[in-house]
């Protein structure tokens, strides 16, 4: 066995498999992160899409309250199950208004996000560790009704 690790062949070989192995490797490992960026990338864009719709459809009503309809809440309760999410409704009183997992209803919701919502930003963040999406986004009247 000793006098197979000696001979120059035997190292030949082992250096071209391990010269053909290693890139092997590393080009495997730089697309599983360029396709899992791209990945999360479609998701946040297809969820952003969908967030914006639910606060269109929210701000035709001039009160947060107006809008919690038996259906409106079926319908975020289905986005909520399609996405794998949570959604929480927040009013101009920093109260929840809607949760969907039916936690926090009714609590004031204090958070950075959500006070720059309120001034008209939006927040998105990605959670690598966990994996989680979170988006804030404004509800504002339109006036439609």
């Amino acid at each position: 066995m000793k006098k197979l690790f000696n001979s120059l062949q035997s190292r030949i070989i082992i250096s071209i498999f391990a010269a053909g192995i290693v890139p092997i490797i590393i080009l495997h490992m730089i697309v599983l992160n360029a396709c899992h960026a791209s990945f999360v990338y479609q998701r946040m864009s297809e969820i952003r899409h969908r967030c914006s719709l639910i606060s269109t459809q929210l701000g035709v009503y001039s009160e947060i309250e107006e809008s919690m309809t038996s259906e409106t809440a079926e319908r975020l309760n289905w986005y909520s199950e399609a996405y794998g999410g949570r959604l929480l409704v927040v009013d101009d009183e920093f109260r929840i208004v809607l949760d969907t997992y039916s936690v926090q209803k009714g609590k004031t919701c204090v958070s950075d996000a959500v006070f720059g919502a309120f001034s008209g930003n939006t927040y998105e963040h990605y959670d690598s560790s966990s994996g989680y999406l979170e988006f804030v986004l404004p509800v504002t009247y339109s006036g439609a009704n």
